[in-house]
Order: C-alpha cells, then structure tokens, then sequence
C-alpha cells in the first residue's frame, strides 16, 4: 500500500536531513524490533504544498528544470490537467498544483528555495 503523497514526502524530507530510513525504522518499531536512530548527517529539509493564487482549471503544468532553484531535491505535481486547483480553504474542493521537498543546511536555506520554485511551475490555465 503506498503512502499519501504528503506522508511520502514527509519521510522524503526526514531521510534526506537525517540520512536515516525512516519507513524501515517505522517498519522496525511495528514489528517491535529496535530500530537504529543515529543520524547519519545533520541537515534540514523542508516541504511545501503550492497553489495557485486564484481558482483555475488547468490545461497542462510542468516543471521548468533550468528555473528550479538550488536546494529543491523533488517536486511531484498533483494536478493534471481538465482538473480544478484551487487555493485552500475554499468551499468547494480542488487540487493544489504540486509538493516539494527542500535540503539545505539549514531551516532558512529550505525556506528559500521553496519561496523561489513557484516560478519553475509552468501553469497552462484552460480558457472558457
């Protein structure tokens, strides 16, 4: 069974700071075995979830790779098109356009490079 793509990312996010497996540790600590928790670097990763800045049905998205900013290790893109993304909190529902996974050395390195990857997002919106 696969995981959803934020908890995904989350144990992503976790190994790549930490070099550590952190599904095998889960898998360790469900089958009550002691799992090996030393770090093997020390770092930070952070992940964000994008959206668009108003309500949209797409007509393609992809991403840019020579726009990507230093540090975005992943991006996986979670709408497609004909599909609605919206911005949170909305009454209806809609997809956000896509997650990412930042490592840098510290936490304000990761902010940066998430701050800056909207603009390797290229945003087809359908016309009426």
């Amino acid at each position: 069974m696969s995981e959803p793509p934020a908890e995904a990312a989350v144990l992503r996010a976790g190994e790549l700071a930490t070099g550590m497996d952190l599904a095998r540790t889960r898998n360790d600590l469900a089958a009550g075995d002691e799992p090996e928790l030393t770090p093997r670097r020390r770092g930070a990763s952070g992940i964000r979830i994008v959206y668009p800045q108003s309500d949209l049905t797409l007509d393609g998205l992809r991403v840019e790779p020579s726009y990507l900013p230093g540090g975005i290790w992943e991006v996986e893109l979670l709408a497609r098109p004909g599909e609605l993304a919206r911005p949170p909190g909305g009454a209806q529902e809609g997809f956000p356009l896509a997650l990412a996974v930042a490592v840098g050395e510290d936490g304000a390195a990761c902010r940066r490079a998430l701050d800056l990857l909207p603009r390797a997002l290229l945003v087809r919106e359908r016309c009426s």
